[in-house]
């Protein structure tokens, strides 16, 4: 059997956690995000582009429902302009909830064993 990320995440709940996945619009960041919501986190897709990042939004509903949407928020994140940046870290950092940056492109998949 072939491992997947919802098969390895089967009968955890992320409820009231609170995670960042950079690079969320596409590969392995896109379905870092979907399965993390899929099992219950709040999840800040940071993206460099929002339309393509609300387009990632629309897909999961399409596949899981309206239920997801709502644990997903989209974070202007690109990288070249500050002013995206600074406003991305705020919206992280006022929030009360556990955050965690994930971003599965590199060595951070490590802090999503210690969810």
């Amino acid at each position: 059997m072939i491992a997947t990320a919802e098969s390895l995440t089967e009968g955890v709940d992320l409820s009231g956690r609170r995670i960042v996945v950079t690079g969320a619009s596409s590969g392995l960041g896109r379905e870092a995000a979907r399965v993390l919501a899929l099992r219950g986190a709040d999840v800040g897709l940071a993206c460099r582009n929002a339309a393509k990042a609300a387009g990632v939004v629309r897909d999961f509903v399409a596949r899981h429902g309206e239920g997801i949407a709502g644990r997903c928020e989209l974070l202007d994140c690109d990288l070249e302009r500050m002013d995206a940046v600074r406003a991305t870290s705020g919206v992280v950092f006022r929030r009360d909830l556990e955050t965690v940056k994930l971003n599965p492109q590199s060595s951070d998949l490590d802090a999503a064993k210690r969810l």
